[in-house]
């Protein structure tokens, strides 16, 4: 960073001043005005790069998705009759792209590698602060279960389940 010094007008420059000097002009000087009021101004309305992180509710985060993939019941888990929630967590980005989902709980692994392998093809609508500003990534949990009822596998998105009552009560 560059030092600069004020001169009266009546100093002569004898050439022995050994200080860092700079012959600043004003355009210079409103240069860098200009630039610590940019820098005041982005950091008062942060962009995605600037990491602002929100966490959601499941519920919101299932109605910010526009792409769903639901996991697969995996045949060995079937023929095991394996049973129970699945609980993941997620972190998607600006652009609505998963960059992290981490299974919490799982009846067994390959039901866990079923949902980390479903959830990670989900897309989402960026999620909008107040003051128009996109969050930098969204955190949220989503739950599955996994139910054999007459030896028929099903798997129920408690997301989307959750999402259907806050509709019908108006939350939404």
């Amino acid at each position: 960073m560059r030092t600069f010094f004020a001169r009266r007008s009546d100093e002569v420059d004898s050439g022995s001043d050994t200080r860092a000097q700079s012959d600043a002009t004003g355009t210079e000087w409103l240069g860098y005005l200009l630039y610590f009021v940019c820098a005041a101004a982005c950091a008062a309305n942060p962009t995605p790069a600037d990491g602002v992180k929100i966490a959601v509710a499941s519920s919101t985060l299932r109605s910010m998705a526009t792409v769903v993939v639901m996991p697969l019941y995996p045949p060995g888990s079937v023929a095991r009759g394996t049973v129970g929630p699945s609980v993941i967590d997620i972190y998607y980005d600006a652009a609505g792209t998963i960059v992290s989902a981490t299974v919490l709980q799982a009846p067994d692994s390959l039901i866990a590698k079923a949902v980390e392998k479903a959830v990670s093809q989900w897309h989402f609508r960026p999620a909008i602060l107040s003051g128009g500003t996109t969050a930098g990534q969204v955190e949220g949990r989503l739950v599955f279960y996994f139910r054999l009822t007459n030896g028929k596998p099903t798997v129920i998105d408690a997301n989307a389940l959750e999402l259907e009552r806050e509709l019908k009560r108006g939350g939404r």
